[in-house]
């Protein structure tokens, strides 16, 4: 009977370190899980600069271009015929209308 009694004690003991080991295992993974989602939003982060940073040192989307090369010339002409449809309905004055197409003219709008 007193070895019987040394068994369950030790089956017992073997139960709660199998339990001790599962709830140590599952905080553990708990905390890779948080880490790695951190992981991925600053991944994601850093590719959205990059991407950012590409476009800001991309030349086709620089600003200090002349505004003539910015502009094409259906943009220009639908400028003047902006400017012309607005003179003849009297939105505007002849002398804003002529410094309007001036400005469009050298490209300072």
């Amino acid at each position: 009977m007193d070895n019987m009694a040394w068994i369950y004690i030790l089956i017992i003991i073997f139960i709660f370190v199998i339990i001790y080991s599962v709830i140590k295992h599952r905080e553990a993974s708990r905390y890779t899980i948080e880490e790695e989602i951190r992981n991925l939003k600053n991944r994601r982060n850093d590719a959205q600069n990059s991407r950012v940073n590409q476009l800001n040192n991309d030349e086709r989307y620089k600003t200090n271009k002349p505004k003539n090369d910015i502009y094409s010339k259906q943009d220009y002409n639908r400028m003047v015929k902006n400017i012309k449809s607005m003179y003849k309905q009297g939105i505007i004055s002849e002398g804003e209308y002529k410094e309007q197409l001036g400005k469009i003219k050298e490209g300072n709008f």
